[in-house]
């Protein structure tokens, strides 16, 4: 139709129509371009309905980059137009989009002022004007600025419902920035109700449109609030990382308030280091970056709507300081701080920031011994935090709570109070679905539970009860490994078939780059700075696949619903996983108190402990004695001694002389023990001191609930084959000269293997140990990989469900920073389809049905060691994948020794004895041997199910 007008009139109308198009595409910078272009044109040939026109469409353009001022001029343009020339439907238009403007700009004054309610029906006029204008464009920002004024006044309902609606006109009209920005709001949302994982999720996807869009203003913030995130969940330095880049974004933009905002964040993380590493300088490092903060905030210039933000910064700011100088044991400065912050987050009618302030109030109040003041502070705090839903305000208080009634010997109240914090801290954890974030979120919670337990005992032992004496085993359980037991469960969910196409790409595609960047980091060739540019690469894909991670165990629907997640309680225990000969003793370490529960199938018995301190320095030097390489015989026999008087002693009366079974449930430094390795000591001349593993078959558990569920979930289908073992993996390095000698990777094993220069060497009775165990099962029975053969592809490609036992003789490297970079590293060659590290996430992808998996590789059973929640390490993941239980080593062990040693344990294992059974046997044999130091013997521990036989035929 366009062809019929003259050439002019044909130019207009095309750059015209393509402005509209770059506009519906969300191009809308590119689009503004055109339109003024057009506009041009329209002037030239005296079109003034199409001047008008476009400059309708730029004020719809300037409206969506947010340059309002240019909107609301190019809007007033065209209504000067259209009412000379009686466009009066145009005119209609320009009316309204001109008073939803002013409507948009008066709720933004308002919100400014705190008058909430009238803000809120600005924003509403503003929304029903935008319908009926039909712009989905002006509703889109109306909908999302009327949701900020929503969480303004607290009710997070709204404020959650008006940005789902926000996001999807977004979406529909390729709004890119406000899609964002809706994102951020739900992420917010669900920060606010303490559901970590979503709300990282959604500022992950908010940060990805940011940095495509190229909005350094949305990206920062994206940055600060997932640096805000990984604090929450306790994970410092990655917190760190994102909060120091925003920092950096928001200097470059001069954004003095964001600026504020970032060393307020960046604070907070150095103070909850200092708390956690008990470092001094690192609390007052987090001192520096509060008071730089609180200048910085005080001496910035702002706009009007943004003069709220900057006030709340400043009691932020406060409110950390006096944190802070309470850590330092500054009680009256605390106050002064505190009391101030008080009053300014009154004058600024801030719920949150207020109940903040009052729980530290409390803290101070508390430490004055003045319990009538640290009460009313702490009450009001629980009646805010309600009313705002904030759940980690909500446990503070309640814990704080707890301890001035405990402090009034007000027990019963205090009690109460501790266990409202307990369940509050137990919702939010179990939003949290990735296995480190939740034992980071709950590593400096753990002091609730063990206040609440230390009171108990201490009712108990006033007034004996074997009912409180049951609920403190109860609470224990509930503080104990719980996010393994949760992601245990989950385990047994057949997630993959649940999850959409588009996730499961996503994951075939970080696997496949972080396989290509290792590949390209094996390039001897590689200049130093290409290496770590690499590097820096890699750790990228990695914590892209750690969210992807989060994202699929969210996706799948109503998940948590299909399990049990609840931990056991005694009577549970007693019934279902103790028989006459068998004992559990479980270990609780607390600051100023331990406690140990024996629990028999007839017996419970509670014992106090030393504290966790005097616990630690007990058997520090003890480990390192059975650790290190023996020279001559055990020196480590008085520690023996004294340790088993110390940890077993308080209980033998109470163990039976029928029990010959003893399952472990350690705490804190006792993952590193082998109890096995302690020394009854006989006081009379008759008998000889002897070795617990003399006495008993022994295995451990985090927890007696995960022990309960092993035995409870496991896959009762036959397996085909008896025996997967890999042994003695190819490892491309020259042959040293002499066995002693070890081999020092290239730099790119220093650099991915931790960075700590980890050195990889032959294992050649590896090959030797695989070979004897395998005499134990029939040719048909077996499949064995060694050298070149015991490739990372065997392991992903075979039918791993068709074996009872699955063996690993090689080396492993453990990341306690980084779990899911762990590997056990498989041979290593220049034709492989895999690198050779079998990785914590690809291991996660295995399906196992195996009654035992023997990790023979070097400190197998170590990992970084979470308050509460165990090892994050090797045997966790193998149970997660299917197997039923698992061996492993404490320390690096001699290959050769191991070799003998896991001849032994299959032996007799193919005789038909339990696995604990021949675990001790094989150690017996140990002990008659040349290899009689425990170095040799008692690094090697059954975690798991302890009972049961392997049927060989």
């Amino acid at each position: 139709m366009a062809d019929s007008f003259p050439p002019f009139f044909q130019r207009y109308y095309s750059i015209f129509e393509s402005g509209v198009t770059l506009r519906n595409k969300g191009k809308y910078k590119e689009a503004i371009i055109s339109l003024m272009h057009a506009f041009e044109l329209a002037q030239k040939i005296k079109n003034v309905e199409g001047q008008a026109i476009c400059l309708e469409n730029l004020g719809i353009l300037y409206w969506n980059i947010g340059r309002l001022e240019d909107s609301l001029g190019s809007y007033q343009k065209a209504l000067f137009i259209a009412e000379r020339h009686n466009l009066n439907e145009l005119k209609k238009r320009c009316q309204n989009a001109i008073e939803i403007y002013k409507l948009y700009r008066e709720g933004k004054d308002f919100r400014a002022s705190n008058e909430h309610s009238k803000s809120i029906e600005s924003f509403k006029r503003a929304i029903f004007m935008s319908r009926q204008l039909g712009c989905q464009e002006h509703e889109l920002k109306c909908l999302r600025q009327l949701s900020l004024s929503y969480e303004d006044s607290n009710n997070l309902k709204e404020f959650f419902y008006l940005n789902e609606v926000a996001l999807k006109i977004a979406g529909n009209i390729n709004h890119k920035r406000e899609e964002g920005r809706c994102l951020i709001n739900i992420g917010n949302f669900f920060r606010r109700v303490a559901n970590y994982s979503q709300s990282l999720n959604y500022y992950d996807e908010a940060l990805n449109i940011s940095k495509n869009t190229k909005d350094k203003k949305d990206e920062s913030i994206c940055l600060n609030n997932i640096g805000i995130i990984y604090q929450g969940l306790g994970d410092y330095e990655r917190a760190l990382e994102y909060l120091i880049n925003a920092l950096i974004i928001d200097q470059y933009l001069k954004d003095d308030i964001n600026i504020s905002m970032d060393l307020n964040n960046i604070g907070a993380i150095f103070h909850a280091k200092g708390i956690n590493s008990g470092h001094q300088d690192e609390l007052c490092r987090s001192l520096y970056y509060f008071n730089k903060c609180l200048r910085y905030t005080r001496n910035s210039i702002c706009m009007k709507d943004k003069i709220k933000i900057k006030k709340k910064t400043e009691v932020q700011a406060l409110n950390n300081i006096g944190t802070v100088l309470i850590d330092l044991k500054n009680m009256n400065k605390a106050k002064e701080y505190l009391l101030l912050g008080h009053r300014k987050a009154v004058e600024i009618k801030d719920s949150e920031i207020r109940s903040m302030v009052l729980v530290n109030l409390g803290i101070v109040y508390l430490n004055q011994n003045n319990y009538k003041e640290s009460k009313e502070s702490f009450q009001n705090a629980i009646k805010l935090a309600n009313e705002i839903d904030n759940k980690q305000i909500l446990w503070e208080a309640h814990f704080g709570l707890g301890q001035c009634y405990e402090k009034t010997h007000k027990y019963f109240q205090s009690v109460e109070c501790y266990k409202n914090a307990v369940d509050v801290i137990d919702m939010i954890r179990s939003k949290i679905v990735l296995d480190s974030y939740n034992a980071g979120f709950a590593r400096d919670k753990i002091k609730v539970y063990e206040s609440l337990i230390s009171l108990l005992y201490r009712m108990s032992m006033r007034n004996p009860s074997v009912e409180i004496s049951r609920e403190i085993f109860n609470i224990t359980e509930k503080a104990k490994a719980r996010a393994f037991l949760e992601n245990l469960a989950l385990s047994k969910v057949d997630i993959n078939s649940r999850l959409s196409p588009k996730l499961r790409k996503s994951e075939n595609e970080i696997s496949n780059r972080i396989f290509l960047l290792k590949q390209q980091l094996f390039d001897s060739d590689l200049s130093e700075k290409r290496r770590k540019e690499l590097i820096i690469e890699l750790h990228r894909e990695e914590d892209k696949y750690v969210s992807l991670i989060s994202k699929v165990k969210l996706e799948v629907p109503k998940l948590r619903d299909l399990i049990s997640l609840e931990p056991c309680r005694l009577e549970q225990i007693q019934q279902n996983l103790l028989n006459k000969n068998t004992a559990l003793i479980e270990y609780f370490l607390g600051e100023n108190q331990s406690i140990m529960f024996l629990i028999t199938k007839n017996e419970f018995c509670v014992f106090s402990l030393p504290s966790r301190i005097k616990i630690e320095n007990s058997i520090r030097a003890f480990l390192k004695v059975l650790s290190n390489y023996p020279n001559g015989k055990f020196k480590g026999i008085l520690a023996a001694k004294r340790i088993y008087n110390e940890l077993i002693f308080p209980a033998e009366k109470k163990i039976s002389a029928f029990i010959n079974n003893l399952i472990i449930i350690p705490d804190g430094i006792l993952y590193y023990l082998p109890f096995e390795a302690l020394i009854k000591n006989m006081k009379d001349q008759i008998h000889v001191d002897r070795y617990l593993i003399e006495d008993y078959r022994i295995s451990y558990s985090p927890s007696s609930s995960i022990l309960l569920f092993l035995s409870r979930n496991h896959h009762k289908q036959d397996s085909i084959k008896g025996l997967l073992a890999f042994g003695n993996p190819f490892y491309p390095f020259k042959t040293p000269a002499r066995r002693n000698e070890k081999i020092i990777c290239a730099e790119v094993f220093k650099e991915l293997l931790l960075n700590t220069g980890f050195i990889i060497y032959p294992l050649p009775y590896s090959g030797r140990e695989v070979f004897k165990i395998s005499k134990y099962f029939g040719h048909e029975k077996r499949d064995i990989f060694l050298k070149k053969n015991a490739k990372e592809e065997i392991i992903k490609e075979i039918s791993l469900i068709n074996y009872k036992i699955i063996h690993f003789a090689c080396h492993a490297v453990l990341d306690e920073e980084f779990p899911f970079r762990s590997a056990l590293i498989l041979a290593i060659d220049d034709d492989m389809k895999e690198d050779g590290f079998l990785q914590v996430r690809e291991i996660y992808n295995l399906k196992l049905n195996a009654d035992l998996v023997v990790l023979s590789a070097c400190q197998t059973g170590r990992g970084k060691l979470e308050k509460g929640e165990g090892i994050l390490g090797f045997p966790r993941i193998f149970f997660y994948v299917g197997a039923k239980s698992v061996v492993l080593s404490l320390w690096k062990i001699n290959d050769k020794s191991t070799s003998v040693f896991m001849d032994y344990f299959y032996y007799y294992l193919s005789q038909g004895n339990e696995k604990t059974q021949a675990l001790r046997k094989a150690k017996l044999k140990m002990l008659e041997s040349k290899f009689n130091h425990p170095f040799y013997w008692a690094a090697y521990i059954l975690n798991g199910d302890f009972d049961s036989p392997i049927i060989f035929k």
